[in-house]
């Protein structure tokens, strides 16, 4: 696709005015701003001029207005280390934050701290269940020999994200993250619990293989399957499969 070249901080603001009627300026903090002032301005943020601010960052992607994202991609000026610019330009379908993530992790030198907010960012993903961002992340963390927070990269946010991915009916996510095998003594195994009540029993089963306790919480999956018994007619083949070995686990005890 070719579209217009923005050289210029006066190109990238004029071209934002005429055909997007959006006046860049309006998302830089002055110092006479005053409280009551940013109260009523929300998308300005104390001390960040408009190259720096999560707001104009995430209209642009969201928009995806190609010259202004690849304008401010190479504005200098934007700080390598800019936490919050990467988290909120995360929840973008697009791919530059991928890379304004990698800035900022090779930015940093303290290792603890560049473990805590990859993970930070692999949670972002999983929960909007990208499952090719989350593999890009991994590849780039496993190139630069940065850990994961527990184990392995099946666990992150310390066993949150298994229990993310049972909720998707896609389980593109949640496939990906068992390959990696997942700590089932994590969070007392209750993504085991989550799988059953959305009567995902294929995954809660593929949870059960891994080592996760279906007796957990006082038989909490069980009284979940039980919940959902109307739904058993409109199960897939599969579920309505796991289910069936499932039950014959809780009829053993």
């Amino acid at each position: 696709m070719v579209y217009e070249v923005l050289h210029t901080e006066e190109e990238f603001k004029d071209f934002m005015l005429k055909k997007y009627n959006i006046e860049v300026d309006s998302y830089s903090y002055k110092e006479d701003m005053d409280i009551d002032y940013l109260s009523t301005h929300p998308w300005i943020l104390r001390y960040r001029q408009y190259y720096e601010n999560p707001n104009l960052w995430r209209l642009v992607l969201d928009k995806n207005i190609e010259p202004a994202i690849d304008f401010l991609m190479k504005d200098t000026r934007v700080p390598s280390n800019n936490l919050a610019l990467c988290n909120s330009c995360l929840y973008s379908d697009r791919n530059e934050p991928i890379e304004l993530c990698k800035r900022h992790l090779s930015s940093l030198t303290d290792e603890k701290e560049k473990i805590q907010d990859l993970n930070n960012f692999l949670w972002i993903i999983v929960q909007q269940n990208k499952v090719d961002k989350l593999k890009k992340m991994i590849e780039y963390a496993k190139e630069q020999h940065i850990e994961p927070v527990h184990k392995n990269w099946a666990n992150i946010a310390y066993g949150d994200a298994i229990s993310e991915s049972v909720k998707f009916d896609d389980p593109s996510m949640f496939n990906y993250l068992i390959t990696m095998e997942p700590d089932p003594t994590l969070n007392d195994s209750m993504p085991f619990c989550i799988a059953c009540k959305y009567a995902h029993y294929k995954q809660a089963l593929d949870l059960v293989k891994l080592g996760y306790d279906i007796h957990t919480m006082r038989d909490l999956g069980l009284k979940m399957i039980n919940r959902n018994s109307s739904m058993v007619d409109s199960l897939s083949k599969e579920n309505k499969k796991a289910l069936t070995e499932l039950l014959k686990m809780y009829d053993k005890k």
